[in-house]
């Protein structure tokens, strides 16, 4: 499926066992972009604070595209994409998902 070591090696080390009675599991988020990609882990869950420290401020000066998720809209968050480090992509509410990443994940 890949052609590129480094991208399958990065893929792997994303990649866990999920036991469905702990209610823990992994979540992978991906960059894609014109001349840049890359995966995030995130290691427990995904919440506003995580999403500004591990997300956001990795990708400062890129186009973000962000629904409206809870951990996209809450004060803090919010407060932190007006400091205008972060570019938001125009995304309307209850748009169809767009997201290219759909063709690699299947």
């Amino acid at each position: 499926m890949y052609t590129n070591t480094a991208l399958r090696t990065a893929y792997e080390a994303c990649v866990c066992f999920h036991y469905p009675h702990t209610g823990r599991g992994v979540m992978v988020r991906a960059v894609i972009g014109y001349t840049t990609q890359t995966l995030f882990r995130v290691v427990g869950y995904l919440n506003s604070q995580c999403y500004i420290s591990q997300i956001l401020r990795l990708v400062s000066g890129v186009d973000n595209p962000q629904g409206n998720a809870r951990m996209h809209v809450v004060r803090h968050a919010l407060t932190y994409l007006d400091t205008g480090s972060v570019r938001l992509f125009p995304w309307q509410a209850r748009s169809p998902d767009l997201s290219p990443i759909k063709d690699f994940w299947s």
